[in-house]
């Protein structure tokens, strides 16, 4: 039976605890810190992705607020990710259709390599897939290697590499797909 996807996004949870950090869906009050790690980030995350560019409370404000009316129009779902009550970074999932979505994410730099961002992947695609989602996608630029552990680390299935699929700065990079089925085990 298919369920619409808006139904699908209004049994997500507004927060999702895990054992050591808690996912709360963003709002746009959320925006002065977001930025206030987002800013201090901008050299580590900027080479894959763009946004970091535009260093301004007015530009997370108004993504923050788009999230908001994405989330209500069933398309995506952005969490921030709070450990110990301190925001660390965002893990979210954008372009849901048919009962698939893409999971992205990022994490201000001081606090990778502690396994935060697989907890909190793990969390949301637990979520996704418990409300009717089939199928999880990561997209990550091949050569993004932090990114593409986590997916690696968790079991997806790497599908294959789109060529030329992410455009940074004008340039274009392949991208690696990792898939995960609600059915795997």
């Amino acid at each position: 039976m298919d369920i619409p996807i808006r139904m699908l996004f209004n049994a997500l949870p507004p927060e999702l605890p895990g054992p050591r950090l808690t996912l709360r869906r963003l709002r746009s009050s959320d925006a002065e810190t977001v930025f206030a790690v987002a800013e201090p980030n901008r050299d580590w995350l900027q080479p894959w992705l763009p946004w970091a560019d535009e260093p301004k409370l007015a530009t997370t404000q108004a993504y923050l607020e788009s999230t908001e009316r994405n989330f209500e129009a069933g398309t995506q779902a952005h969490y921030g990710i709070w450990e110990a009550g301190e925001y660390l970074g965002n893990v979210g999932v954008q372009g849901v259709v048919e009962h698939r979505g893409e999971i992205g994410y990022w994490l201000a730099k001081r606090a990778t390599g502690a396994g935060r961002m697989t907890e909190a992947v793990t969390a949301l695609q637990t979520a996704l897939f418990e409300v009717g989602l089939r199928r999880i996608e990561i997209l990550c630029a091949v050569g993004n290697l932090p990114s593409n552990a986590v997916p690696k680390r968790l079991g997806y299935t790497l599908e294959g590499v789109l060529r030329d699929r992410i455009e940074l700065y004008g340039t274009f990079h392949d991208a690696n797909l990792w898939s995960r089925l609600s059915a795997d085990p």
